[in-house]
């Protein structure tokens, strides 16, 4: 099953809308999540608002196709779990539903 995430779409109403991952994601945007994935990693505790910003970025408009943008992603997930659920979508794109975008997988 694809990956889903919930964004409140309506801030008086808290009207949410579930959006899903398409069946069939191209391994040049899997490529390109593992590059940016990286790059975070590399941050270690060192990341910035423009790193979030920038995977927001990746997972609206290459994951998702833009069904919704960058700023709707942010602003549609609770503050609480903006990093963890910002993540896990970066991590999804590799087949890791655990949000780690990086660990390449062990066979």
């Amino acid at each position: 099953m694809a990956k889903s995430i919930e964004l409140v779409m309506n801030f008086e109403t808290g009207e949410k809308k579930e959006f899903f991952q398409p069946q069939h994601i191209k391994g040049s945007v899997a490529l390109e999540g593992l590059t940016l994935g990286k790059k975070i990693d590399k941050k270690g505790d060192n990341i910035e608002e423009k790193d979030i910003r920038e995977v927001a970025s990746f997972v609206a408009g290459k994951v998702y196709g833009g069904e919704f943008t960058a700023d709707q992603m942010i602003d549609g997930i609770h503050a609480n779990n903006l990093f963890e659920e910002v993540m896990s979508q970066l991590g999804s794109v590799l087949g890791d539903e655990s949000g780690n975008a990086t660990k390449a997988k062990k066979r």
